[in-house]
């Protein structure tokens, strides 16, 4: 795979934790939406790019973070604390760019969608 670093899941598992936690208890709260809106063609073109967008820039976040705290372990010559082998910063400055386009082009779909939905 083009972006292995192990420690990226520890950052990323309390995100998806809490968003599962989240969601679950919305959708236990009879927040669903009525039958006949949930069919419409709109809201998935809508909610699907919207989701995907968010999705990547929270992921992009914590890309960010991981980059920033790597950088000062660089700057600091921290290299061997705990033991941890962080990925190059090169690997997460490519993996944040995407990230960023992704939930770019993925927010504008959703905009758009959402304002021919609206």
């Amino acid at each position: 795979s083009a972006f292995e670093f192990p420690i990226f899941g520890s950052f990323v598992a309390p995100v998806t934790a809490l968003t599962m936690v989240s969601s679950s208890y919305l959708l236990h709260r009879g927040t669903a939406l009525p039958r006949e809106t949930a069919e419409h063609l709109f809201l998935g073109l809508h909610l699907f790019p919207a989701l995907v967008a968010e999705a990547s820039l929270v992921l992009s976040c914590i890309v960010s973070i991981v980059f920033l705290l790597q950088e000062r372990r660089i700057k600091r010559k921290q290299l061997d604390s705990f033991n941890l082998t962080g990925p190059s910063l090169e690997l997460v400055e490519r993996l944040n760019g995407r990230c960023v386009t992704v939930g770019f082009i993925a927010m504008t779909l959703a905009v758009m969608s959402g304002a021919v939905w609206g």
